[in-house]
């Protein structure tokens, strides 16, 4: 099984990509924790305007969730790259709670913003609602689960 990030799968979809072409794109699920051979720096059309934090996290390697969130973005920056939409260095307003509140409002040809889609998973503590269900083992409404088959939890 392999994966692709949001993103990613929905360009592949509206631009009627091949089931080759997807897979050739997607990141086996073994490949996503494991250490890279090559943990080059994730280069990005807007890398130039980043924070200097976000700046770090592309080009330095990452363990854990932010691995995984790094490899996603990976996906989408490279499809980005084939976008012949501009580039905006234009920042979304700050997003407290979030290991990166700031980031680019750039949609390249996904039809959002890329860097918020993926990066906002990235968070200091667990969403009330995934704490309860998880840590509390409580029922929870439906919420930001409304839709979703299942939750998995992989402890990192």
């Amino acid at each position: 099984m392999s994966a692709l990030s949001g993103p990613c799968a929905k360009y592949i979809v509206e631009y009627e990509w091949t089931a080759e072409q997807a897979f050739e794109r997607s990141a086996p699920f073994e490949d996503l924790v494991a250490p890279a051979d090559d943990d080059s720096g994730v280069l990005d059309l807007n890398l130039h305007a980043l924070p200097s934090d976000l700046r770090e996290f592309l080009l330095n390697p990452q363990t854990g969730a932010r691995q995984v969130a790094r490899r996603f973005f990976a996906q989408a920056a490279e499809m980005r790259f084939t976008a012949f939409a501009a580039a905006t260095s234009a920042l979304a307003p700050p997003v407290v709670g979030r290991v990166f509140e700031v980031t680019p409002l750039d949609h390249g040809h996904f039809g959002l913003s890329y860097y918020d889609h993926i990066l906002r998973g990235l968070r200091f503590s667990l969403p009330d609602e995934v704490r309860a269900l998880v840590l509390n083992h409580e029922t929870v409404e439906p919420g930001i689960f409304a839709g979703l088959g299942g939750v998995a939890v992989v402890h990192l």
